[in-house]
């Protein structure tokens, strides 16, 4: 069975490091050097800040980015925990929390904060790109399928081949081959290069309820040459 959310598990560490704000208040001089050099690592700078500022959610999360960074991602995420307690209705909160928990492989914890991120900022393309990943990782595909779709309606043509990928193999959707093309085609067309391959084994092999055609086969395989060069 094909389940397209992990393709986007990579993108995790990266997502991580860019999950909190840098419009952290600086006026004084522990908060700013924290907010400096949190992306270092240095731990003891982000603990003088929030012991100085209890109530600042921002450099608790600054103080739990420095903890993964340093490599105490256990750590991090109580104070992750502390800073979404802090600031309940802030919803890049509960994604940084869902995004720790997710670099530690820990995705049935990460469902309900990165659900109640997308509850408070509905259509954020990270939030939904992280549900993806945490969907598919504790085999909720009826609500991969949903988040996923939901991302191709709104242009992500990585959604749009994953999409296509989900009804092909009937997961969280009933199976459509006309669905599954009609997606396929949609990334296609937008340079996703590994839907141009799949439409080659779709028209070289007879699937989705195609008929062989070769022809059509080789104008993909084509378009997919094409773009890979232009890539390189």
């Amino acid at each position: 069975m094909i389940v397209a959310a992990p393709l986007r598990l990579l993108l995790l560490p990266a997502a991580l490091l860019l999950a909190l704000p840098t419009a952290v208040r600086a006026e004084d001089d522990a908060a700013a050097q924290c907010v400096r050099e949190a992306n270092d690592g240095n731990i003891a700078a982000c603990e003088r800040a929030t012991a100085e500022h209890p109530q600042d959610s921002a450099l608790r999360r600054k103080l739990a980015l420095s903890m993964i960074v340093a490599g105490a991602a256990e750590r991090a995420i109580d104070v992750y925990r502390e800073a979404m307690r802090l600031a309940p209705d802030d919803a890049e909160a509960h994604y940084d929390l869902a995004v720790a928990l997710g670099t530690l492989n820990r995705f049935p914890e990460a469902v309900a904060p990165i659900e109640r991120a997308l509850a408070l900022q509905p259509d954020e393309p990270r939030y939904e790109r992280l549900a993806d990943i945490v969907y598919g990782r504790v085999g909720a595909h009826d609500k991969l399928f949903r988040v996923t779709l939901r991302e191709a309606e709104q242009g992500d043509r990585i959604a749009m081949y994953e999409v296509a990928l989900l009804y092909a193999e009937g997961t969280g959707v009933k199976a459509d081959d006309a669905q599954a093309l009609g997606w396929m085609k949609r990334a296609a067309e937008r340079a996703h290069v590994a839907a141009m391959d799949r439409l080659v084994e779709v028209y070289l092999e007879g699937k989705l309820g195609q008929r062989i055609d070769p022809a059509e086969a080789e104008r993909w395989a084509r378009k997919a040459r094409e773009a890979r060069l232009a890539r390189d």
